[in-house]
This record gives structure tokens, C-alpha cells and sequence, in this order.
């Protein structure tokens, strides 16, 4: 059984990728490639980062369920979002991305008890870190990137 408040942060994880969908629905191509501040990411690279982050996140979670107490590396995800992959405005292999893997991520995180919340790997630039840690941040992450295109497109 897990925690109430971790069974409702589950649960907006599950819907997610579905409000990001809609948020972004009738947006151009050539919207996704401006970029929403002097300097800033466009759109796309949001999203993909979005994607990168999640794999990122549910490849750390699985790590510290299968191993004991692994040490995950860190990434610079600035470098990763000025990519080729990450600046392309076709966006539709990023909501698969997104959908398939906050699926799968919800899924798996309904499925752990208590006690698994509380495993931990050792991150480089953090130090130790429990999977509930991982769950409050892709939680944040997630709302931070969808509050930062909702206020560029409504503005």
C-alpha cells in the first residue's frame, strides 16, 4: 500500500501527458521553433526535454529497485536540449515518448509498497536520493515546463 498524497501525485502524472497533448494541440510547427525568451529554449526543446527528463527519471528509479544503492550519473541538460533530436519541431515521437514512458512510470510506481519509496541510489551532484525524492521532482519538473508554455502561449 502507498502513502495517500504519493497515490495523488500518481495520478496527475497519469493525466499529464494527456493535458501537455491538449495544452500544445493547435500549435504550429513554426511556433514550436521560436524561442519563448531572448536566449530561452523554443517549445520543442521544452518538450524534449520533457522526454529526456523521463527517461532519465524512470531509468534511475529502476536502477534503485533492481541494485543496491547504485550510483547514477548526472547529465547537463542543456547540452542535451541543443541536440539536433532535442531542437526538431516534429513533436509527435516526443508525445509518444512522453505518453508511453509517464505510462509506464505510473504503472510501475502503483505497483511498489511503501518501503520501495525509500530505496536509494547516490546521484552525483546530490548525493543520496530516494525514489520518492525522484517522484516529487518529475511531479515539479513536469508542472514547471507545462506553467512555462502555458504562460508563452496564452501571453
Amino acid at each position: 500500500m502507498i502513502f495517500p498524497e504519493i497515490q495523488v501525485v500518481i495520478s496527475e502524472l497519469e493525466l499529464f501527458p494527456h493535458q501537455l497533448a491538449e495544452l500544445i494541440n493547435d500549435i504550429s510547427i513554426e511556433s514550436l521553433k521560436n524561442p519563448m525568451r531572448d536566449g530561452g529554449w523554443t517549445i520543442a526543446q521544452n518538450l524534449n526535454h520533457l522526454a529526456d527528463s523521463a527517461i532519465i527519471i524512470y531509468t534511475r528509479i529502476k536502477l534503485i529497485l533492481t541494485e543496491e544503492h547504485p550510483r547514477l550519473k548526472s547529465y547537463n541538460s542543456e547540452n542535451w536540449a541543443n541536440l539536433d533530436d532535442a531542437k526538431d519541431s516534429d513533436i509527435r515521437g516526443t508525445l509518444n515518448i512522453i505518453t508511453g514512458l509517464y505510462y509506464r512510470l505510473t504503472k510501475l510506481l502503483y505497483s511498489l509498497q511503501k518501503e520501495d519509496y525509500k530505496r536509494t541510489g547516490y546521484l552525483d551532484n546530490v548525493g543520496d536520493i530516494t525514489i520518492a525524492d525522484f517522484l516529487k521532482i518529475i511531479y515539479n519538473h513536469s508542472l514547471d515546463h507545462f506553467k512555462i508554455i502555458n504562460d508563452y502561449l496564452t501571453n
